[in-house]
């Protein structure tokens, strides 16, 4: 008899144990892998209306409808960002785009955008501008020309 009680009393601590212990937690899903592609075509038209104009919040907004979160697309932005600094001469309008999307997203999105912009800005050479013949210089060789005439008299 004493044996069947302390089996009732056993059952019923185990039973009344399971009831108020804590689920396990289920382990989080595994994160999803984005291929590279789908991050360019989704960031381009983000490129697109920083050109048109976009103000912060419009481009957060539309940041925020890809489906991607900015701890995704930071790897992804700085991968990107190499591939152009590896010809930056046919990407200054891409780097100067990005240089905009880092002045108007906050965080640290804007702030990886704005500095590989500038890095590639920084690798493309200024537009080399010829001198163009001023009436100045036309009159400098005129002057020497008459002082040479001078002389030679």
């Amino acid at each position: 008899m004493w044996q069947k009680l302390w089996q009732w009393l056993k059952q019923s601590y185990q039973s009344i144990q399971q009831r108020f212990r804590k689920p396990t937690p289920l382990p989080p899903p595994p994160r999803r892998q984005i291929p590279d592609i789908e991050f360019e075509t989704k960031f381009m038209p983000l490129l697109e209306a920083v050109a048109n104009g976009a103000s912060g919040g419009e481009i957060q907004a539309q940041r925020m409808t890809t489906g991607i979160t900015a701890e995704e697309w930071i790897p992804w932005l700085q991968r990107f960002g190499e591939q152009l600094q590896q010809n930056p001469e046919t990407h200054a309008e891409i780097a100067q785009r990005l240089v905009q999307f880092g002045i108007l997203h906050r965080g640290e999105l804007g702030t990886i955008a704005q500095r590989i912009g500038r890095q590639i800005l920084a690798q493309i050479p200024p537009p080399v501008v010829e001198e163009e013949a001023t009436s100045e210089g036309q009159e400098k060789d005129e002057a020497e020309e008459w002082f040479q005439r001078g002389n030679e008299q």
